[in-house]
């Protein structure tokens, strides 16, 4: 059986998350009407649990959901619709507590190891549970080995599992689960908002920039930026007019970073200075905040900063809905899902060295080669739709079944 899950300060990730005000107990009072548990084990399951409630609001449902995550911090933002509590210890009197307090009408546990305990208690009060995004890992372990018996009586204990492909509806079965309880749908929408920008804005960017070929280095550290640099460098060996928009990974530090370009003989701008993207630079250096948006539609194609150096990147769906190819290094946390999403299907290009970066750099120039990965990239952020509208439909009839 699990141990108990680790613990993470709830009032801190109730404020990272943007969500309700919880409390002096971290537990805040149980909300009137129906309330759907979340057991996440990571803050892209919580992202993903979001796109749930915003969708159901969106449909008019006056539902309060629960997120409990087991593991690591929360970051992303939140409605008010959304509650964050601290997930209940694998003891006894720990989640007689938890739900005597709460008092949910269905659980949604996410993929991930079952912990036998809580699901145990939730069944002795009759609360109904789906299993979403199961990957066909081994669900249940005691003592070191691996018990299908215990898994099966557990894994039908779920209403339904919606499988992320035929493979985990497999092995959901090899561990005790019934077929028809099963459904692949693949895995849910995680819910990247799209980043907004300013037309105007984009329009008069254009016409500066022209007929130049341009690329994107979003999020780049002064760790990073030699790295990005030397890419550069070597692309415009081939592409002499073609320009890198680098986006700093903290504003104030575009004079230094133009510092170590001019050092480097790239010539460059800083669009807080002043300076617009013209024929004499080779690096533009957009400092502006909240213009994302704006440089991923422009862009072609993008390298995600922070993936060849121990840092953190964001979200890789930010760019793909936009319509720039990606372009990363290895080091892919706290995003590695969705960057190996992206790279299975062909959405991204995986790249190690400076080198390897001025190549796909310039292979990407070519627009259909580019296109060719934004498409494959956009299918990618898409795969999440059809399990994310059947499981509110599973809620809705849940909650309507209890309702009746």
């Amino acid at each position: 059986m699990n141990s108990a899950p680790s613990q993470i300060d709830p009032l801190a990730a109730g404020r990272a998350l943007g969500v309700r005000d919880l409390g002096q107990n971290g537990l805040g009072a149980r909300p009137n009407g129906p309330l759907v548990w979340f057991w996440c084990q990571s803050s892209e399951q919580a992202a993903a649990a979001r796109v749930i409630a915003q969708q159901m609001a969106d449909d008019g449902e006056q539902v309060d959901f629960l997120i409990t995550v087991t593991v690591g911090p929360v970051s992303q933002n939140a409605d008010n619709d959304l509650i964050f509590a601290p997930a209940p210890a694998s003891k006894k009197a720990a989640l007689r507590a938890f739900l005597d307090h709460w008092r949910p009408d269905l659980l949604i546990w996410m993929q991930g190891s079952l912990d036998a305990a809580v699901l145990a208690e939730t069944d002795s009060r009759e609360i109904p549970r789906i299993l979403v995004n199961a990957d066909g890992s081994p669900p249940l372990r005691s003592f070191g080995a691996w018990v299908p018996g215990r898994s099966g009586r557990i894994l039908n204990g779920f209403t339904t599992a919606i499988a992320c492909d035929e493979k985990a509806a497999a092995g959901l079965r090899k561990y005790g689960m019934d077929g028809d309880r099963i459904a692949v749908l693949g895995r849910l929408d995680e819910g990247v908002p799209v980043l907004e920008y300013n037309e105007a804005e984009r329009q008069e960017v254009s016409k500066s920039i022209g007929t130049r070929p341009l690329w994107l280095a979003v999020d780049c550290s002064l760790a990073e930026l030699g790295l990005v640099a030397t890419a550069h460098k070597q692309a415009i060996r081939r592409a002499h007019r073609l320009l890198l928009v680098l986006v700093p990974r903290v504003p104030a530090s575009a004079p230094e970073i133009q510092q170590r370009l001019t050092e480097m003989n790239l010539t460059s701008g800083i669009r807080s200075a002043g300076d617009d993207p013209d024929e004499e630079q080779q690096v533009y250096i957009a400092d502006l905040p909240g213009e994302l948006g704006l440089w991923y539609r422009l862009a072609p194609v993008c390298y995600l900063g922070g993936t060849l150096i121990e840092e953190q990147s964001r979200h890789p769906f930010e760019a793909a809905a936009l319509g720039s190819a990606i372009i990363h290094g290895t080091l892919t946390a706290p995003h590695g899902a969705a960057f190996e999403r992206l790279d299975r299907t062909g959405g991204a290009r995986p790249i190690a060295t400076a080198d390897e970066l001025s190549a796909a750099v310039e292979t990407l120039l070519s627009p259909d080669k580019a296109a060719q990965l934004a498409n494959a990239a956009w299918a990618a952020t898409s795969e999440g739709a059809e399990a994310t509208n059947r499981l509110v439909s599973l809620i809705q009839s849940s909650l309507d079944t209890l309702g009746g």
